[in-house]
């Protein structure tokens, strides 16, 4: 074998080997790139559901304390109705504010926050315990709504902190 011939073949055998190298490397490459884009997909997607969520349980907040203002007015309302001849059309009032503030506390149940969710349960609690004091006339009137706001006013807070950031 002359060494035209043996060049030629360990040539060849180089050009052969790099390209395997290069397909290898071009494989390598791409499910690299690949794996890569799939992890910037899926953070992508995790950001975009936590912005949602956090968009929906702040929607759930503001509609649930707007339920419970709504409600705590109609409360005071009976309070001074307890003797009037509308009674009749402002328990009426009560009992739908209420129903919707209890309407609200399911979808609380369900969306969460669940760290908040005993906080909305005591506003609602609270909700009715101020009903039985406005109508009872037992003097506990201003301690329950002092213990309304009070749980308002930490679901405020708490939701200003979770829900804005």
């Amino acid at each position: 074998m002359d060494s035209e011939a043996l060049i030629g073949i360990v040539a060849a055998g180089a050009a052969l080997s790099g390209a395997v190298i290069g397909a290898a490397g071009a494989v390598w490459a791409s499910h690299y790139q690949a794996k890569s884009v799939r992890y910037q997909t899926d953070a992508q997607v995790a950001a975009q559901r936590d912005q949602w969520l956090r968009e929906r349980r702040r929607d759930t907040c503001v509609a649930f304390l707007t339920a419970a203002t709504e409600c705590e007015k109609c409360i005071h309302e009976l309070r001074r109705h307890l003797s009037g001849t509308d009674l009749p059309a402002v328990r009426a009032n009560v009992a739908r504010s209420i129903e919707e503030l209890s309407r609200l506390l399911m979808v609380v149940r369900i969306e969460g926050p669940p760290d908040m969710v005993d906080l909305y349960e005591n506003l609602h609690a609270a909700g009715f315990s101020l009903l039985m004091a406005a109508e009872s006339q037992d003097g506990s009137y201003q301690e329950e709504s002092s213990n309304f706001n009070s749980y308002r006013r930490r679901i405020m807070t708490l939701g200003q902190t979770k829900f804005t950031s």
